[in-house]
């Protein structure tokens, strides 16, 4: 029965509820309730024992006693009412493990600065100790499953609202092995708490409601998080300076901007069952210069956008996704490794990054979106892995330092061009790139083609004229123009190369040497206006176009596989050497400086009229035994000098007074010639091709013939 004080006059300053009274018919009872409002406001009362027996003290029951002192509540108290101790400006200490502790129940209690509670307390209500101001700190039972309203129910005080000098909370299950329960921290809870410095939060909680640390201005430390997500509502951020937060899971807040207003975070750190990060939550916080990320998996968009003061970031071993614009304008970054579980780098998210010298990426890794590292202009170099099967052009655009990229892998990139405006000189294909293009690298000085890189598109290299290395040994197919205008060219090997398109080397003004190989059988037009000083077509190609405009041409030797040439080498001022192989059928010539026409075949190939100077000035070279036939054929008997050659003769074809010195040694042959020379085999292939100068050269024995200038001689090593 409940205990009703109208039943005794108070005699005393100690006020002890007995556990069993008498009612007017004299009959005893059992004491298991206090009644509501039953002492509210008997200031004479300073002292309260409440007996084992009673279970619930009503709402107001001790209201506005505002002399009582210290309140000892028996083991077996279940309910605290609404306001039950309300006003006791003089409570100085309690000590309960009721279930639950009522609304505003210990509110404006000014003096309480110990409070005790204990198991099995499960709920403890908005506004319960509201306004305790001397209150330092507080003991969460790991019994309790609530602090603050029940879900649902909107409330507007929180339970230690104004505890102005609350300084710690500590939850105890957080010290030991007890499974914690605590889900629920309602609105407005420490709002107010000025002096409250840490809250380490149990893994149990899934909801914190808006403002739960409004003007906490002395909060540094917080810990939140666990297995499941915690929900956060609205929050004000403004005064509260906190220096570090660490997510033991994963927290989602309904307002990603409040956390703009932590003036003060400099480090953040996800653990255990942390593994994603909120977009948006930490942007434009200069302060922030150290993010942990353990066991992270996603990093979504803006996460740390424009995080200025950023310096030491460890991302996690399982982060498998980075958001658009995560990292964008974290000016103070300067290293970036990414884990081996990441796949995909979205758009803009390192961009602005100017300091970031080196980033190293996973060979997992399978797309990077645009503008991914544009404007890191302290970038040097970077390696996209293999792996990437989806790269945007715009990811490297504007890195105004990056002078060398290797891309490319076993799967074709399809993509636009590439790193716009970065001073690229070093680029390494590892795969085939299409749509690209790489003809804006106005600096590229090398290119080394490997791994599973065998094409190169037509356009590619259009008009890059700093490039002077490349590396051809992996190519089987060069597109249309794909190197027009490379004027610094001044050779390549090109000698695996099954296809070339026409134009391929156009107007590479100083272009002196090409070698074709053994496995191209089509050679169009892809030397014009090329600065080409000796030609030799090789026996497997059937079907050649002859460059035009190559001003410097002095030497073509033509394999025998060809049998009609197109063109005539129009424009080709210094050609003075010809060799047509033995199957040629045809022969067309237009340059009125050729000195020496070398034809293999006996039978006369089908030709036009030769410039007149040629006829008088130049030697025609026949097979032993079909001067004849040339002399009675069209074109051909207009030559002044035919010569026949035994190709196993020794004997000189050609000696004038600008002969060249040559010597020969054991396995070796020294030349000096102010003219370019070309050294053949006895069956009429080109062995070596040298510029004007002085050469020796190492030669397996047997007999060659050398051709300079006018002379052209035999010799026997």
């Amino acid at each position: 029965m409940g205990y009703d004080p109208d039943y005794i006059v108070p005699s005393s300053v100690n006020l002890i509820i007995p556990e069993y009274a008498y009612n007017e018919a004299g009959n005893e009872y059992k004491v298991t309730a206090i009644a509501s409002s039953a002492f509210k406001g008997h200031a004479e009362i300073e002292n309260l024992y409440v007996p084992a027996t009673v279970e619930v003290i009503g709402a107001e029951a001790f209201s506005s006693c505002i002399s009582l002192k210290e309140c000892i509540l028996a083991l077996t108290t279940k309910e605290i009412g609404n306001k039950a101790f309300f006003g006791c400006i003089s409570l100085v200490a309690l000590s309960t493990n009721a279930e639950q502790i009522g609304t505003e129940a210990f509110a404006g209690c000014i003096a309480l600065s110990a409070a005790y509670l204990g198991a099995p307390m499960k709920y403890i209500e908005p506004g319960a100790f509201m306004g305790c101001t001397a209150l330092t700190n507080i003991d969460i039972p790991h019994t309790v499953e609530r602090i603050g309203g029940l879900p649902g129910y909107v409330t507007h005080i929180g339970a230690f609202e104004d505890c102005l000098s609350l300084m710690a909370v500590t939850f105890s299950y957080n010290l030991s092995d007890k499974k914690p329960c605590l889900r629920r921290i309602d609105n407005n809870t420490f709002k107010n708490c000025i002096n409250l410095q840490r809250l380490d939060f149990p893994y149990g909680v899934t909801n914190i409601g808006s403002d739960a640390f409004l003007r906490c201005t002395s909060l540094k430390h917080l810990e939140w998080g666990g297995p499941q997500e915690i929900s956060v509502g609205r929050i004000d951020f403004t005064g509260v300076p906190l220096s570090r937060i660490v997510y033991h899971g994963n927290v989602r807040l309904s307002d990603a901007s409040d956390f703009q207003k932590l003036e003060f975070l400099k480090e953040v750190r996800y653990d255990t069952y942390a593994t994603e990060v909120q977009s948006g939550i930490y942007k434009n916080l200069s302060t922030l210069k150290e993010v942990h990320l353990d066991n992270v998996t996603k990093i979504n968009s803006s996460a740390f956008m424009n995080c200025t003061g950023l310096r030491e970031l460890a991302l996690s071993p399982e982060l498998e996704e980075i958001g658009n614009y995560a990292f964008a304008n974290c000016i103070s970054l300067d290293n970036i490794q990414t884990p081996a579980n990441v796949t995909r780098i979205g758009e803009y998210s390192f961009y602005g990054c100017r300091n970031l010298q080196k980033i190293t990426l996973n060979e997992n890794l399978q797309r990077i979106y645009a503008c991914a590292f544009k404007a890191c202009h302290a970038l040097k170099e970077i390696t996209i892995p293999m792996s990437v099967n989806y790269f945007t052009g715009t990811a490297l655009d504007s890195c105004t330092n990056l002078t060398s990229i290797t891309i490319g892998g076993p799967e074709t990139l399809s993509t636009s061009r590439i790193a716009q405006q970065s001073p690229v000189e070093c680029l390494t294909l590892r795969g085939n790139i299409t749509g690209s293009q790489f003809k804006h690298f106005k600096t590229l000085k090398k290119v080394i083609f490997s791994g599973y890189c065998d094409e190169i598109e037509s356009y590619d290299f259009y008009g890059c004229q700093e490039l002077t290395d490349v590396d051809f040994s992996n190519i089987k197919s060069i597109g249309w123009y794909a190197f027009q205008n490379c004027t610094n060219l001044t050779s390549v090997d090109i000698s695996n190369v099954e296809e070339i398109g026409i134009y391929a080397f156009h107007n590479c003004t100083n272009l002196a040497s090409v070698k074709f190989g053994d496995k191209i059988t089509k050679i169009p037009d892809c030397l014009s206006k090329s600065g080409i000083t000796t030609l030799n077509i090789p026996d497997n190609v059937t079907s050649f176009t002859t460059p035009d405009n190559c001003e410097n041409l002095a030497t073509v030797t033509i394999g025998d596989g060809v049998t009609q040439c197109s063109g005539v080498f129009y424009g080709c001022t210094s050609l003075q050497s010809v060799r047509f192989g033995k199957n040629t059928t045809a022969v067309y010539l237009q340059p009125k400086s050729i000195r020496k026409i070398i034809s293999a075949n006996p039978v006369p190939p089908k030709a036009s009229n030769f410039q007149k100077e040629v006829y008088e000035l130049g030697e025609l070279i026949v097979p032993i035994g079909a001067a004849d036939a040339y002399r009675n054929a069209q074109y051909w008997k207009n030559f002044y000098k035919i010569t026949e050659v035994d190709m196993a003769g020794v004997d000189d074809i050609l000696a004038d007074t600008d002969a060249p010195e040559i010597e020969i040694g054991d396995g070796h042959l020294d030349i000096q010639s102010p003219y370019p020379t070309s050294i053949y085999s006895i069956d009429g292939k080109l062995v070596e091709m040298l510029q004007a100068g002085m050469h020796r050269i190492d030669l397996s024995r047997g007999m060659y013939i050398i051709v300079t200038g006018n002379t052209t001689r035999k010799i026997c090593l």
